[in-house]
């Protein structure tokens, strides 16, 4: 039978660790012990069985420093749940094998839990809120204080600031845990190291303020929030540790996306990226060039693998367009959905477009307009 359940969350809520104990009459206790991680989108990523609950939160108490909340049982699980539906939904999921080893305890156990009467639902911010964080940031005393002049946009168009802090939000809206507020050393990472050299093309006056940018963000978002002053000072102390790989890893093709190496491809040729006609007349022309000349826009890490020949395959040669449709939409697992992702067909154009919706989860909003997808 459901005993009690705890949740213990760090000073920046990256991470939930998550106690739910269940009791055999007569025979003693055992602990579901979980954390679960906001950064890489609310997955669960350790997972192990305990004994005595109390023997957890002591060390979550003199160990982890974590503060201990106590949760109704249902609402403790519905934690759970949200974390191993974003498991399943992993093609590779950033999770300890204990996780997959123990999933199908946890998910047993927590089918004894009725469901809770407030479910966790993806935080959802709209361009209008979005803008309007941006405005409020801009007018900050924090962007007044740290940026000074680069606050004043020029005659007629965005500010370097105003670009960069949408780019923020976008971040962690679209590809992270849904909170524009919710920073710390490990989402700042992630933002330097990852998301911006792959997602983000800037010109290099716009790189080389970024850092400071992040860093006026940081403390505005943290006043915010009512995080401590040690807390912002940890996170400021991080960005200054990824600043110089930053500006490094945003200027090598090889971390570059294929979207925003195919941007820069077109920008390098003129194209009005705003001109839906000009887009479409690049891309028209692209594909019709040699494989060769198209593979060298790409970032190496992000070309398709060599089309097969007669010599691997003992068959006439082909083209490589199953190896282009592997780069571009790669096989999947888990679940989009109420979609089972491992049985799409990849060669069937309905079906296509469901992987393409889970690999790129940045084109919802627009398919929820009823964009196109080819134009999208």
């Amino acid at each position: 039978q459901p005993g009690g359940s705890w949740v213990g969350t760090d000073a920046y809520g990256d991470q939930d660790a998550v106690a739910l104990a269940f009791e055999y009459q007569g025979r003693g206790t055992h602990t579901l012990v979980s954390l679960v991680d906001h950064n890489l989108g609310g997955v669960v990523k350790e997972a192990f069985v305990a004994g005595d609950p109390e023997e957890v939160l002591e060390t979550w108490r003199e160990v982890m420093h974590l503060p201990i909340r106590e949760l109704p049982p249902e609402d403790a699980a519905e934690r759970l749940r949200s974390g191993f539906e974003t498991y399943d939904a992993s093609l590779d999921p950033p999770s300890s094998d204990d996780v997959r080893l123990l999933r199908g305890l946890f998910l047993a156990r927590l089918a004894r839990l009725p469901r809770s009467i407030q479910p966790i639902a993806p935080l959802e911010t709209n361009e209008e809120e979005r803008a309007s964080l941006v405005e409020a940031f801009i007018a900050s005393p924090e962007a007044t204080e740290l940026l000074g002049d680069l606050t004043r946009p020029p005659a007629g168009g965005r500010g370097v600031v105003e670009v960069i802090a949408h780019h923020l939000v976008d971040f962690k809206c679209n590809y992270a845990d849904g909170d524009p507020l919710r920073w710390s050393p490990t989402a700042v990472e992630i933002c330097l190291l990852d998301w911006f050299p792959r997602k983000v093309a800037l010109e290099e006056s716009e790189l080389q303020a970024v850092p400071a940018i992040v860093r006026a963000w940081v403390h505005f978002a943290g006043r915010r929030r009512g995080l401590s002053a040690e807390a912002m000072e940890a996170t400021e102390t991080s960005l200054d540790e990824f600043a110089p790989e930053f500006l490094e890893a945003s200027s090598d093709p090889a971390r570059f996306g294929p979207a925003k190496a195919i941007a820069l491809a077109m920008q390098a040729d003129d194209v009005d990226l705003a001109d839906q006609a000009a887009v479409g007349r690049w891309i028209e022309a692209f594909n019709s060039r040699p494989q060769a000349e198209r593979e060298a826009v790409l970032p190496r890490a992000a070309r398709p693998a060599p089309a097969p020949t007669p010599a691997t395959t003992g068959e006439p040669d082909q083209p490589g367009a199953a190896a282009r449709r592997d780069w571009a939409v790669p096989a999947r697992t888990g679940r989009l959905g109420s979609i089972d992702l491992a049985w799409r067909d990849r060669d069937d154009p309905d079906e296509r477009a469901i992987l393409i919706r889970a690999e790129h989860p940045e084109l919802r909003e627009a398919l929820e307009r009823d964009v196109d997808l080819d134009t999208a």
